[in-house]
């Protein structure tokens, strides 16, 4: 009692067959020709992680990043270059873990651990803070003054700095 292998083509020597989804680990196969079933053979099904969204964060962390992909079973684990990742919602198909901080700018890479399994899902890019505009551009010399600084890549431990 499996789940059919839909047949897309066939020959006297080969049989194309397109898999069902199913959990990770072992399935067994069996072809069935004229009424008469083959003997057993095994079919591996495989932990996939195929896409990471958003791809990049800031240097700061603490972003929500998913991965999409396939056979996570619960208590999967994420590991960001060497930093371990805290995993905050999962399904067989989507993962969902909060980015650690990093100390430097660039890709690294991302390991999916999930039932015995452990694989690399694409890289996600670190960046630095990145000051697009300020506003107000000019204060007065005793200080008091609340300025917006507009850019990209800050985190909850950003802080500014006014210098000549």
């Amino acid at each position: 009692g499996g789940s059919a292998c839909p047949v897309t083509s066939w020959s006297s020597t080969k049989v194309v067959c397109v898999t069902p989804a199913a959990s990770v680990g072992a399935a067994a196969l069996v072809v069935t020709a004229g009424g008469a079933a083959s003997a057993s053979m095994s079919f591996f099904y495989e932990v996939v992680a195929t896409a990471i969204s958003p791809s990049s964060t800031g240097l700061s962390g603490g972003a929500a990043i998913t991965v999409t992909g396939a056979g996570f079973s619960a208590g999967a684990s994420v590991t960001v270059g060497s930093n371990a990742a805290t995993v905050v919602s999962q399904n067989a198909t989507q993962l969902v873990f909060t980015a650690p901080a990093s100390s430097s700018a660039g890709p690294v890479g991302v390991r999916v651990s999930s039932g015995g399994m452990t694989v690399s899902a694409p890289s996600l890019s670190y960046n630095a803070p990145v000051m697009y505009s300020v506003t107000p551009v000019s204060g007065s010399a005793a200080g008091g003054t609340s300025i917006t600084i507009f850019g990209a890549n800050f985190g909850s431990d950003s802080s500014a700095v006014l210098g000549k």
